[in-house]
């Protein structure tokens, strides 16, 4: 008995398919693959018919059929018809203050996937580095809550406060690479405890990879099938924004620079229109 028991947990663990209950076949996981490509078909042009009836309907219209015709030519060149929304990544992680990279690349354990039809085409919707984001809601700690409405709302990069981009495959075997240029700044406000934020430049480009057994040229080594990198840099250099209060004599002396500024214009305006009067009196009385 014991030498059963060891035996059944030695097997290994079997893998489990929650949405197709049918017979192993390739014929019939062909037919529900067919089935189930048609139910999101249906859904998606169910949506699209809805979209007609809000006031921005045309605007909505324009902008699907110009999604819809940059995803048919990738899915065209990736040999497919439909693609679904794909998975979404959400989450967070620490990065060391020194140059490096993250990657995303499709896994699997119990499938074996076919790179020349994997379609990497993404969109981000929020990227950022630090604790704290502007413009994005956020847990603020208590001892910076004053500060943090005075903090300019167009720090902190280009996908960190709500923009968002989307990067389309063309081709089969395509890698997209971004590269990030971080800078820290930190904000300094009359009141209240510093805020350090980071701030980064984004720059993208994509390329695609040398077929394994290509006869023109070697096969790219230093990538592992179609990715997205994100490539990181943080800067050494540090922007310090410090919100600095003008003392009043500061204030007045600038008040009476406007002033001075103003009455002396007043009078060149006044003695131009006096020698205009003048002359035109002169050409009507001769």
């Amino acid at each position: 008995e014991a030498a059963s028991k060891d035996l059944a947990l030695a097997e290994p663990p079997q893998l489990q398919f929650e949405a197709y209950h049918g017979v192993r076949s390739a014929e019939d996981i062909a037919a529900y693959v067919l089935k189930a490509l048609d139910q999101v078909q249906s859904v998606a042009d169910a949506k699209a018919e809805a979209s007609y009836d809000d006031e921005f309907s045309e605007t909505n219209a324009r902008a699907a059929a110009m999604k819809a015709a940059e995803m048919a030519r990738a899915a065209k060149s990736l040999g497919g018809q439909i693609r679904t929304s794909g998975c979404i990544i959400d989450g967070s992680f620490r990065v060391n203050r020194v140059p490096g990279s993250f990657y995303v690349t499709p896994h699997s354990m119990g499938h074996n996937l076919n790179p020349d039809v994997i379609n990497m085409t993404h969109t981000v919707k929020h990227l950022s580095f630090g604790k704290h984001v502007p413009g994005r809601p956020s847990y603020v700690a208590r001892n910076l809550r004053r500060v943090w409405n005075r903090v300019p709302k167009d720090l902190g990069g280009r996908f960190a406060a709500g923009d968002e981009a989307t990067f389309y495959s063309e081709e089969p075997n395509t890698v997209h690479e971004h590269y990030l240029k971080i800078v820290s700044r930190t904000f300094e406000p009359l009141e209240g405890q510093a805020v350090q934020l980071y701030e980064y430049t984004f720059n993208s480009n994509r390329f695609r990879l040398n077929p394994p057994l290509a006869a023109d040229g070697d096969p790219d080594q230093h990538v592992d099938g179609p990715m997205i990198k994100f490539s990181y840099d943080v800067s050494p250099m540090s922007v310090v924004l410090k919100e600095v209060k003008k003392p009043l004599l500061d204030w007045i002396l600038g008040m009476c620079a406007l002033l001075g500024g103003v009455y002396t214009c007043a009078g060149l305006l006044e003695t131009f229109l006096q020698s205009s009067v003048c002359a035109v009196k002169r050409r009507v009385g001769k």
